[in-house]
């Protein structure tokens, strides 16, 4: 009879110590997904005003060409118009990949942050790359995802 209620009061024990150790957990899993979901609203704010940006850039490009092809006093001279045309486009690929190297660093400092802070709370996360198109170009951008717990 003492052998079983000394395990009753065992399994008691490790029940009421192990309880607050699971809640403890699971606020930690809850707190990590929270930073995971925060980071990918950030992250994603920062893709589309990057994507606007490089798509009004985009349009003003295409406009300055159409000008170009259309300029009559340079019709017949071939030379000019791809000299022009070649600054023209060196200019605007310079101009969008500033704003594409501004949001990759940006969002991926983000996403390196969060992955190392949810690994702390028990939460393994990775880069989830996705296409984002900026302008005429595409390139991958990092958002959060979770693996496991």
């Amino acid at each position: 009879m003492k052998k079983i209620m000394a395990l009753i009061f065992t399994a008691i024990l490790m029940l009421g110590i192990s309880s607050p150790v699971f809640a403890s957990e699971e606020k930690d899993i809850a707190k990590a997904l929270e930073m995971i979901e925060q980071t990918n609203l950030e992250i994603e704010k920062k893709i589309e005003k990057g994507v606007t940006k490089a798509d009004k850039l985009y349009a003003e490009y295409l406009k300055d060409i159409q000008r170009l092809e259309e300029d009559e006093k340079l019709e017949n001279d071939v030379k000019k118009r791809t000299e022009l045309k070649n600054e023209i486009t060196a200019k605007y690929e310079k101009k969008r990949d500033k704003i594409i190297a501004k949001v990759y660093d940006e969002t991926l400092e983000l996403s390196t942050k969060t992955i190392d802070k949810v690994a702390k709370l028990g939460v393994k996360a990775e880069c989830n790359w996705i296409d984002v198109r900026f302008g005429d170009k595409v390139v991958k951008i990092d958002p959060v995802r979770v693996v496991g717990y």
